[in-house]
């Protein structure tokens, strides 16, 4: 009972919050949200403290004006992140066409044209608004299923479930998501994986990222390997005045297929390495805009300390 209240309470919030900015622009609704996280995190200091463990370990030579500087942007863009999410049903293809660079959509096109009727395997992760990924690529004729996790509350889970697959994608439940994935990859549906969060460790297969081995989702290299599809990297990235750009990247892997000396789970940990790689690459090119209070690195290897904070 006390359950089903606070889930009415929070999709009441929700709808309220959406409705209350859209009284305001874009730009003054982002700085709204980013001073309510700041907000927010006077209380509950582990994500600021996370954060900044994080961008400390990963760029150690930066000064910590600098890293400080790169906090409030990854805040400004997680409020970006959660303006887009509350507006996600109003943004049409008219307003996607216009918004959003998508010069790599013919490459996306060739790519899936060459698959064999397989589906696309989409590596992304929490960089920008992420939720927008996957709703513009419907939009420009990509519809696509991806991988979440369910929220603990039916009626808010419902809500968001309706506005991302609104456009045509479809919501995969992160739990026992393995046999979905391989049959939607089978049966020529592209599917979407965010793959830069930690995973605990009978889960994870550890990979470098940003300098450090990280414990990453074992899906990308399993599916890639059953399903013969495609592998791609793809991520969006805010550009400013409410305009974005799609990045994407093929993930060359042929070689690791036809390797015959390794084992099946060398191979799917050396494309994931690769898929990883490229992601990092995107990171890199604007720092800002990852989600650097998520503790990326908690899970550690056996024969690793667990000094890390993030």
């Amino acid at each position: 009972m006390a359950n089903a209240l606070i889930d009415i309470a929070l999709l009441a919030i929700t709808r309220a919050l959406s409705a209350l900015l859209g009284l305001f622009s874009v730009e003054h609704r982002v700085r709204i949200l980013y001073y309510l996280l700041r907000a927010v995190f006077i209380f509950v200091r582990r994500p600021l403290r996370v954060a900044r463990s994080n961008l400390a370990q990963v760029f150690p030579d930066r000064g910590e004006a600098d890293r400080e500087a790169l906090l409030r942007q990854s805040l400004l863009s997680f409020a970006r992140l959660i303006v887009d999410a509350l507006r996600l049903k109003y943004l049409d293809e008219d307003w996607v066409r216009s918004h959003v660079q998508h010069e790599v959509v013919p490459e996306y096109a060739l790519i899936k044209s060459q698959a064999h009727g397989k589906g696309v395997l989409v590596a992304t992760g929490h960089l920008s608004s992420f939720e927008l990924l996957a709703h513009s690529a419907a939009c420009f004729g990509f519809p696509m299923a991806f991988v979440a996790r369910r929220l603990p509350f039916p009626r808010l889970n419902r809500w968001l479930c309706e506005v991302r697959e609104r456009r045509g994608n479809r919501v995969i439940d992160r739990e026992g998501a393995v046999r979905t994935v391989l049959s939607l990859l089978e049966g020529g549906t592209d599917v979407g994986v965010l793959f830069d969060h930690n995973v605990t460790r009978n889960h994870a297969v550890f990979v470098p990222f940003l300098g450090r081995a990280a414990a990453t989702t074992k899906l990308i290299g399993l599916a890639a390997l059953r399903t013969n599809c495609p592998l791609c990297v793809a991520c969006i990235q805010y550009l400013s005045a409410d305009r974005y750009r799609i990045k994407l990247a093929q993930c060359e892997i042929e070689d690791i297929r036809a390797n015959d000396v390794m084992s099946a789970e060398e191979k799917g940990a050396l494309i994931t390495e690769r898929a990883s790689l490229l992601f990092e690459r995107f990171v890199l090119e604007d720092p800002g805009q990852w989600f650097w209070i998520h503790a990326r690195w908690k899970t550690r290897p056996l024969n690793e300390s667990r000094e890390l904070v993030g």
